[in-house]
């Protein structure tokens, strides 16, 4: 009998890493949505009794909440399986692993904080918000098993690492990932709704506008990543080891260069938008 590609390609260092990956790769999604959301919508804070910082809560927003975790969860679990290429399938499913072991642990510190310190409880949170947590929590590792084969075909429509990017990048490519998440998010939230998150129809004129940054931080994101896998600038075998380094600091520095000048743009677009409203 034959062995499932899954399990006899995957290196057991390989798999290793994807709990990881996808719980890094998870939060840093889920960290640029919440950013972004907490900045556009009024109610998403609160003061912590202990620390006296003002720290994020979704309060009533669970639709928000419930997108930003479909969304990371799916580009977690991604990220993982497409690293380890043959074996995304298991890959995916230990990543989802990881981002439930995540939840599973903040579940816990929440019901031991409000047990032994209930006056330093967050205040009460509707019954939805902890649902939405535990389905988290379960539909991980399913929604990474179902990416996995996807996540597979195409890493391995390249010879080299994920889609083309070589595996090192994944060490680093969290903090851009955060960074464009909520430089992309932001403005569409800032033109198309109020204070309160409620969505504004009346609004929708500004609509053409409020797509300008998306294209402002989408142009670096997808030239530098382009540049990287050899997308753009297509790679050759023939291509020296110098070229392929010089191509790989190129993408690298398009990607942050590219956001600071676009966070510049998207800011210019955000006072216009606002004197037209």
């Amino acid at each position: 009998m034959k062995p499932r590609p899954d399990l006899a390609s995957a290196s057991r260092w390989s798999l290793s890493v994807a709990p990881f990956a996808g719980l890094v790769y998870y939060l840093a999604t889920y960290n640029g949505f919440s950013t972004a959301i907490g900045e556009v919508v009024a109610d998403t804070t609160y003061l912590d009794p202990v620390t006296g910082a003002t720290v994020f809560n979704w309060g009533t927003h669970w639709i928000y909440h419930t997108g930003t975790e479909v969304g990371a969860i799916a580009f977690g679990t991604f990220v993982a399986a497409g690293i380890v290429r043959e074996g995304a399938r298991l890959a995916g499913l230990m990543g989802g692993l990881g981002i439930s072991l995540c939840w599973m642990a903040a579940i816990i510190a929440k019901i031991l904080r409000s047990l032994f310190a209930p006056d330093t409880a967050v205040a009460d949170k509707p019954w939805y918000e902890y649902l939405i947590g535990v389905i988290s929590m379960l539909g991980a590792p399913i929604m990474g098993y179902r990416l996995g084969e996807r996540a597979g075909k195409f890493s391995c429509r390249q010879a080299l690492g994920f889609g083309g990017i070589p595996r090192l990048h994944f060490l680093w490519l969290w903090f851009p990932a955060e960074w464009y998440a909520a430089a992309m998010i932001g403005p569409l939230l800032n033109f198309c709704s109020d204070a309160d998150g409620t969505f504004l129809f009346e609004h929708l004129y500004l609509a053409p506008i409020s797509v300008l940054p998306l294209f402002a931080f989408a142009a670096p994101l997808l030239l530098g990543l382009g540049l990287i896998s050899g997308q753009i600038v297509e790679a050759s075998t023939r291509s020296s080891e110098m070229q392929f380094a010089l191509r790989q600091i190129v993408g690298v520095l398009v990607l942050m260069i590219g956001w600071c000048s676009a966070a510049v743009v998207s800011h210019d677009i955000a006072r216009l938008g606002s004197w037209l409203r």
